[in-house]
């Protein structure tokens, strides 16, 4: 790696959207965030958007609160980890089991973890796991599914407003499958609609998306949106799943003192949804 801080604007793949999250939160005082961050050598750009720190912190925190607080959750199966520090935070409590997957931040995620737990002297450390996954690797996603026992949260951060509409069929089809034979559920924030996106970019700079389901991001990768959540939900409900949502504030209301009136606006209608298998043969 660089030795030199590396700017998140840098080069725009797709690869690198794992870094704008980590670039912001470590900025922030989640642990493990700061120290990431530099040890990937990353930074956010210049000017620093403090909305988008919120946002990314706000999405980190009230799922790992929904996860612990709320669901009690023990077995946790996180997709596109990308350099989340939340498997080695919530592993400090033996009882829980976390997966961390990613497909291309696979040797960052594991590099960093590795040096972590080395640091804390941690190297019997036998509750987290690291995996390489492809999220729609239809015949990998059980086998890994399958090294946590019992009901399992298959989380993820972002993801799904990079996958084309097959795409995400093809991801819904195959974490509903997982989940009816180990039960328990899919939790994510990310459900992007066109209206979603058009106030997240009056809050960051971002060019609206106009009169198409499909835009880019400020890097350039393509994102596909539904157009609002009725239509997510019917999504959902069509691939098998009952849905539900938190509102990501109630579950980290101590963030509100520190938003602008505009940034609340936006983050007062961010939710986490939660999805679980109908009773049926889907």
């Amino acid at each position: 790696m660089s030795t030199k801080n590396r700017h998140v604007e840098d080069p725009p793949t797709a690869a690198d959207m794992a870094d704008i999250p980590a670039a912001y939160r470590g900025l922030t005082n989640i642990p493990y965030c700061k120290e990431i961050a530099e040890f990937c050598h990353l930074a956010p750009p210049e000017p620093k958007n403090p909305a988008l720190g919120h946002f990314f912190s706000l999405r980190f925190k009230s799922l790992s609160r929904l996860l612990t607080d709320r669901l009690k959750a023990k077995n946790i199966f996180e997709l596109a980890t990308g350099l989340s520090p939340r498997g080695l935070i919530m592993t400090k409590d033996p009882g829980v089991n976390y997966l961390a997957t990613d497909h291309r931040r696979y040797e960052e995620l594991k590099l960093a973890f590795l040096y972590y737990l080395n640091q804390e002297k941690r190297r019997e450390h036998d509750n987290l796991f690291v995996e390489k996954l492809d999220a729609l690797d239809e015949e990998r996603f059980p086998l890994i599914s399958g090294l946590l026992p019992g009901p399992v949260a298959i989380i993820h951060e972002g993801l799904f407003r990079y996958l084309s509409p097959d795409q995400k069929s093809k991801l819904a089809r195959t974490i509903n499958k997982a989940l009816v034979e180990q039960g328990g559920c899919w939790i994510t924030p990310d459900i992007p609609t066109l209206k979603e996106h058009n106030c997240f970019a009056s809050l960051t700079g971002e060019a609206p998306i106009d009169h198409t389901l499909v835009g880019r991001t400020a890097s350039g990768v393509p994102t596909y949106h539904f157009f609002n959540k009725e239509n997510a939900r019917a999504f959902f409900q069509a691939h098998g799943f009952e849905v539900e949502s938190v509102r990501c504030l109630d579950l980290v209301p101590e963030m509100t003192e520190d938003l602008t009136e505009h940034e609340f606006n936006y983050l007062d209608g961010k939710a986490l949804w939660i999805m679980t298998p109908q009773q049926s043969d889907f």
